[in-house]
């Protein structure tokens, strides 16, 4: 009996599909323009957009290297955020739904699949593409911020969003993903 025990979970674990990991140690994320609505939200991009720059560049680091942990401390923890579905998630359902890999946000962030194109389908494979991503920032107050990201083989906005970022005391938190 132990025996076939053994070869249950051996087969279980053989048939497991891996998962992928990306390394984001040569990707650049760069500010390629800063954009506020006066004088008064241009000098706020200045002092803020190092600070935006590096939570977007934590968030796709995170989700090349399959950091869950990493991409749920950057909800917070109180509003949570929007996802693709375009539906307010709390920070611990966005957690349930990056332990699921049969949840639309799993399935966004981590496919290893292709497009019909042949072009990746899930965020991680495809930001491992890029050697550089650009940021646009839109500041449209000195605590929301909005991101589109520009890289090589970039898909359309339909399929990547762009970032919104909401300021919380001194910390930047994702208010809406890609």
């Amino acid at each position: 009996m132990a025996r076939i025990v053994f070869f249950i979970f051996a087969a279980f674990v053989a048939c497991s599909a891996p998962v992928k990991r990306y390394s984001a140690a040569n990707l650049k994320v760069t500010t390629r323009l800063v954009h506020g609505d006066n004088a008064a939200a241009l000098k706020i991009t200045e002092q803020e957009s190092p600070a935006v720059r590096q939570v977007v560049y934590d968030l796709i680091a995170a989700i090349m290297e399959h950091r869950k942990k990493d991409i749920v401390a950057l909800v917070h923890p109180i509003k949570g955020a929007l996802t693709d579905l375009k539906s307010p998630r709390s920070q611990k359902q966005i957690e349930q739904d990056l332990n699921d890999e049969k949840s639309v946000l799993y399935e966004t962030f981590f496919s290893t699949k292709k497009n019909t194109d042949g072009s990746p389908k899930g965020f991680a494979a495809m930001f491992a593409q890029a050697s550089e991503i650009q940021l646009d920032l839109f500041f449209y107050s000195p605590t929301e911020v909005e991101v589109r990201l520009l890289f090589e083989n970039r898909p359309p906005s339909g399929i990547l969003g762009n970032l919104i970022l909401h300021k919380t005391g001194d910390r930047w938190f994702v208010a809406q993903f890609f």
